[in-house]
């Protein structure tokens, strides 16, 4: 039967058709019959092809939000953390599905994506990291899509990374501090002290070590498997870190000290949560509260819990550990988090000025010199 042709408001008809592969609709218009049938008995072809294995390529008939759902949906599945997946999701729908959401993917050139990404800095005041992360979920979402064939290159690959400056964030400067904080921790709860002690001398984040059960700690070869995470907006347990990549940490004397002495109290079955309050873990909104209260009686200024990740860091740089090392136990999956963490305490550059000494020779040894035959 001829297909019924819908006129438009100059008169002009327009033929629509339709086509579902793996139950996703594909919607065209055509203003001639001919090109309509055409269309549509090439993508008949298409969809025999993926649907039997043979091909995945649709790619330049699917838009650029068609393909979000489906790679947002994919990322959930396969376990992407909750709060790191909505946050993926925002920078979508508020800045790129707006004005490159109906755009076919594989038409979108390097040159549109990077004037779009500078334009949110210069005219919508965002900053250069923000805009930065929002590369970073393009190029993700594009590398993901010609992995599949949906795409033949990435053009996000093209469009460069701009300067981010240093975030503004707080730490425990001195050792001094950093004591005050835990012995007021242990004033609060066994619970919280055992966390104050795991945050200050591993860096781990505090979803990572809300998560950790006695199983994931080996005190006999002091080290803890960090392999999982608890989700501050649902309270979930997610099986895998923020990064994708489970890490070992060590365990130093004043860790062993803690856990080995909870152990002794009967707190030791395998699955049984580090830090909780009755056996049930405890969840990061209560930890918040207990913390400010620590740096107030501590008399601390009020910095953020994930500052004492900060801390760790900065000490561990100011005692002489690497970057690079630090970026693995951190957890972070590019140098330049790493250097943005991993900040120095003011003046410590200027202290190092004598660690290198070269000036004119003592007087005796020139006397011996000017002595030599």
């Amino acid at each position: 039967m001829k297909k019924k042709a819908h006129i438009r408001k100059d008169g002009s008809p327009s033929y629509k058709q339709e086509i579902r592969i793996h139950g996703r609709r594909i919607t065209k218009r055509f203003s001639r019959i001919s090109d309509a049938e055409k269309w549509y008995a090439e993508m008949k072809r298409q969809k025999e092809l993926i649907e039997s294995g043979l091909s995945q390529s649709i790619s330049s008939e699917l838009r650029l939000k068609e393909y979000a759902d489906i790679w947002m949906e994919n990322r959930k599945n396969q376990g992407k953390p909750l709060g790191s997946w909505l946050t993926d999701r925002e920078r979508l729908h508020k800045w790129v599905l707006p004005v490159f959401g109906d755009r076919y993917l594989q038409t979108i050139s390097s040159q549109e994506f990077e004037t779009f990404m500078d334009r949110l800095v210069t005219k919508e005041g965002l900053s250069a990291t923000t805009r930065n992360r929002v590369r970073a979920v393009l190029h993700k979402l594009y590398n993901d899509g010609k992995r599949q064939g949906y795409v033949q290159i990435n053009p996000v690959s093209n469009v460069v990374l701009w300067k981010e400056g240093k975030e503004a964030f707080d730490y425990l400067h001195s050792i001094h501090e950093c004591q005050a904080y835990l012995i007021h921790a242990e004033g609060e709860s066994q619970a919280f002290y055992v966390f104050a002690t795991l945050a200050l001398n591993t860096g781990a984040r505090l979803g990572e070590i809300l998560a950790l059960q006695n199983q994931d700690v080996d005190l006999e070869n002091r080290r803890i498997h960090v392999c999982k995470l608890k989700e501050y907006r649902n309270g979930e347990i997610c099986k895998r870190t923020k990064g994708g990549v489970d890490r070992w940490l060590g365990i130093n004397d004043e860790v062993y000290e803690v856990l080995a002495a909870q152990r002794r109290t009967g707190w030791s079955k395998p699955k049984d949560f580090v830090v909780h309050r009755s056996g049930e873990s405890l969840d990061a909104r209560s930890i918040r509260s207990v913390h400010w209260r620590v740096c107030k009686k501590a008399g601390l200024r009020k910095i953020r819990i994930h500052d004492l990740r900060h801390t760790f860091a900065s000490h561990y740089v100011m005692n002489g550990g690497s970057l690079h090392d630090l970026q693995a136990l951190l957890g972070h999956s590019s140098p330049m988090m790493t250097q943005r963490y991993a900040h120095l305490a003011p003046g410590y550059l200027e202290k190092k000025a004598s660690v290198v000494r070269i000036g004119k020779p003592a007087e005796n040894v020139r006397a011996l010199r000017l002595a030599e035959p």
